[in-house]
């Protein structure tokens, strides 16, 4: 539960092939998700571990560019692998295919 959120607060994104979903979902969202909450934890998952790893990398990208616009908010230099990385706030994302390693991990 984020800030009196319940689960049946739900986004549903609906759009023709091609249009921008995962650029929207697995970029842009978790970038400014937590350039808003930078203490919360993301995991992104995809049908293969390098493409789930391809869009991790692409929104720590992302969040390092435009971290500066949410405040105080960075990628942290201890953690930054593509797969796994965290912010300065002790929040961030990790990736993982199918049958990945996720046991153990919040998000």
């Amino acid at each position: 539960m984020l800030g009196g959120r319940t689960a049946t607060d739900i986004l549903i994104l609906e759009c023709p092939p091609r249009h921008g979903k995962s650029l929207m979902i697995s970029q842009y969202l978790p970038c400014w998700f937590l350039g808003r909450y930078p203490d919360q934890k993301l995991i992104l998952t995809s049908y293969g571990a390098e493409f789930a790893r391809s869009w991790g990398r692409k929104a720590r990208d992302l969040l390092h560019q435009f971290g500066p616009w949410f405040g105080n908010v960075r990628v942290s230099d201890s953690q930054s692998a593509a797969v796994d990385w965290e912010t300065n706030h002790g929040g961030g994302m990790v990736t993982a295919g199918i049958g990945g390693p996720l046991t153990g991990r919040g998000g």
